[in-house]
């Protein structure tokens, strides 16, 4: 929790997919036709998130047109988010944000 003020506001974590929460495969045809292999400690601190009330923002540059497969995957590793973003360019990214009393 971020405290502001007497307010207590959890935290939003957002993160990316390949490489970082699953093992990083070189082509979107590797990708979608092995089984996702989970990072490890990765479930541990997303389930250590959750019930920290923290929101779960999964972000990747797969295209929209995987979405299906891609949220077959996270169900197949078990892990639990609360909104996923496709379709974001490659490369570093910037998140901008106000905190508001």
């Amino acid at each position: 929790m971020i405290e502001l003020g007497k307010k207590k506001y959890p935290r939003v974590f957002i993160c990316d997919i390949d490489g970082t929460i699953l093992k990083h495969r070189k082509t979107m045809c590797d990708i979608l036709s092995n089984d996702p292999e989970i990072l490890p400690g990765v479930r541990d601190k997303f389930n250590e998130m959750s019930i920290a009330g923290c929101t779960i923002i999964l972000m990747t540059a797969r295209p929209e047109s995987t979405r299906e497969q891609t949220i077959k995957q996270l169900e197949k590793v078990e892990l639990f988010y609360d909104q996923l973003i496709m379709g974001v360019g490659h490369g570093a990214r910037v998140v901008i944000n106000d905190l508001t009393t």
